[in-house]
């Protein structure tokens, strides 16, 4: 039986910039894209944080920060399509991203339309303006759930596999997904990572162009109160996907699994 020793994980890749949005005339930004939020000096703008705010219409709306500024988003009801956001966290080389493809592929065996947002690969077309400060990366965050949200929203299944290392980042993403959010922490001791490191991450510090290697230059906060704790230290790939299916099918994200 396959174990979860086997999945090298990308790492840090970079890529092309991102484009902005559209200026106005003389490429000026238009007062929607200054305030999007709310009428200048109502009180109601969103903080730094991204998660406050009403519109000037009075309608709830969540904040995300964008390389082109500040955006605004209605929260309207989730539409009954059965999309959600399995958040699934976790150490370099704890499993992420091998456990997402392994669920992704029983999903869309179930006929699901399944999208996987993988840290490392999202970071090279979202955010490769980015470095590896906190800051930087609860920054990436927002933006990968904000991503997360608006594809739960059209009835995607969507898998997020990111080492997301801060218990701020959880929250925030919590909050900007909303009910349809489920976080699962891959509970690995750094030893057994290590072990597992094909590519030498955890050999040398600051291996990119100054990327911290979380674990051993940047702490990872163990998860608060994430929803599901899969063991991947001595669990199998077989082991830990049913664990996931299970607890998707136990919130009534899917149906509960065939075989059970």
């Amino acid at each position: 039986m396959s174990t979860l020793l086997s999945a090298p994980l990308p790492w840090g890749e970079r890529g092309e910039a991102m484009r902005g949005r559209p200026r106005g005339r003389a490429g000026r930004r238009t007062s929607n894209e200054r305030h999007p939020v709310g009428r200048r000096g109502d009180g109601n703008a969103a903080d730094r944080s991204g998660f406050d705010g009403r519109r000037s219409d009075g309608v709830p709306a969540t904040t995300f920060y964008s390389a082109a500024g500040r955006v605004a988003v209605t929260d309207e009801p989730r539409a009954a399509d059965g999309g959600f956001v399995a958040w699934i966290e976790g150490l370099p080389v704890s499993g992420k991203t091998t456990l997402s493809r392994a669920v992704a592929e029983r999903l869309r065996a179930m006929g699901r339309r399944v999208e996987i947002l993988d840290g490392d690969e999202v970071r090279r077309m979202f955010s490769p303006e980015l470095g590896y400060s906190r800051k930087d990366r609860e920054f990436h965050a927002r933006r990968v759930s904000y991503v997360a949200r608006m594809l739960s929203r059209n009835g995607v299944a969507v898998l997020v596999a990111m080492i997301t290392p801060y218990e701020t980042s959880r929250q925030a993403a919590r909050a900007t997904v909303g009910e349809g959010f489920t976080e699962i922490w891959l509970r690995c001791p750094l030893e057994v990572c290590r072990q597992r490191d094909s590519k030498g991450l955890y050999k040398t510090s600051t291996p990119r162009g100054g990327a911290k290697v979380t674990g051993i230059d940047d702490p990872f906060e163990e998860p608060l109160n994430p929803d599901l704790v899969v063991d991947t230290a001595t669990g199998t790939v077989e082991q830990g996907t049913r664990q996931i299916l299970d607890h998707l099918a136990a919130r009534g994200f899917i149906p509960p699994p065939a075989d059970r």
